[in-house]
């Protein structure tokens, strides 16, 4: 089925959108920041991992066929390009699979590993089994997006594979907004056991007045504030294994309200990593 399959990008197509097969407007800053939202892997994998919404599109579509067999197909919006590939196993003729944002790149290799020209397990396995449909095409760029900001979420105490380190200790009483541009940090921690590190995770606790703590710690209750993540190239450890590193936080220029994060790691004898990290998707 290598023929019909085909990934259009409307997004390099002059500053036009296309709105209907007649009309056509120019690009707003809404337009370009809603296309760049979904070019991001999670808000992809979120949708996939809807069992309940991806099943009923694909029973949907297979159980009406005969509307689809022989006949082309245009999917505007295509994402990851699932639900053109569902239509293509319904038996059509041609699909052609439009996507503004830069996820349109991946529908070709999507394309491709299917026979129809991070995380990350889950792009390899679950839409494998759960959907006859090889994900594992998305792995590299999958990884890109995960290791290219901070994530905020809920990571469980057993993920934790050292003791915790204090970064920083910040007393709102006499820190200045000078002493907060940047924030840097040496550490060092000792493994508890073989595994695969695949990222660092950041919190933060309060202490008021009268001995009261706020913590968000992995270990205490859970806050809407998570954790944060900083999901790394995987290196091997073994117990007692010493990791060491440096995290840098720096101020964004042309956001005040975001971090520009490099961070600096190594285990035992291995190479040193480094990681830089954008929030909002500004690098400076």
């Amino acid at each position: 089925m290598s023929n019909e399959f085909t990934p259009i990008d409307h997004k390099n197509n002059s500053d036009h959108c296309i709105v209907s097969t007649l009309k056509k407007r120019k690009c707003t800053d809404d337009d370009n920041s809603y296309f760049r939202s979904y070019a991001d892997i999670e808000i992809h994998e979120d949708m996939i991992a809807d069992s309940v919404r991806t099943s009923a599109y694909r029973t949907a579509i297979l159980k009406n066929y005969r509307q689809l067999y022989k006949k082309t197909v245009i999917d505007v919006g295509a994402g990851t390009g699932i639900l053109s590939i569902f239509c293509v196993q319904a038996g059509a003729k041609h699909v052609y699979a439009v996507e503004a944002s830069d996820m349109a790149r991946q529908i070709e290799k999507l394309a491709a590993a299917n026979n129809m020209q991070h995380r990350l397990s889950f792009w390899d396995t679950v839409p494998q089994d759960m959907y006859k449909i090889n994900m594992a095409s998305m792995r590299t760029y999958a990884e890109q997006c995960l290791m290219s900001r901070p994530h905020v979420m809920e990571v469980p105490g057993y993920w934790l594979q050292s003791h915790p380190q204090k970064l920083c200790d910040i007393d709102l009483y006499t820190v200045t907004t000078a002493d907060l541009k940047t924030i840097e940090a040496s550490f060092e921690f000792s493994c508890f056991g073989s595994t695969d590190i695949n990222g660092f995770v950041v919190w933060f606790s309060v202490r008021f007045p009268g001995h009261i703590t706020l913590s968000t710690s992995p270990y205490d209750s859970v806050t809407h504030w998570c954790q944060t993540v900083l999901y790394c190239q995987s290196m091997p450890v073994e117990q007692d294994s010493k990791v060491q590193g440096h995290l840098e936080l720096r101020q964004s220029q042309a956001n005040h309200r975001h971090l520009h994060i490099t961070l600096k790691y190594r285990a035992d004898d291995q190479s040193e990593l480094e990681q830089v990290y954008s929030m909002g998707g500004d690098g400076s």
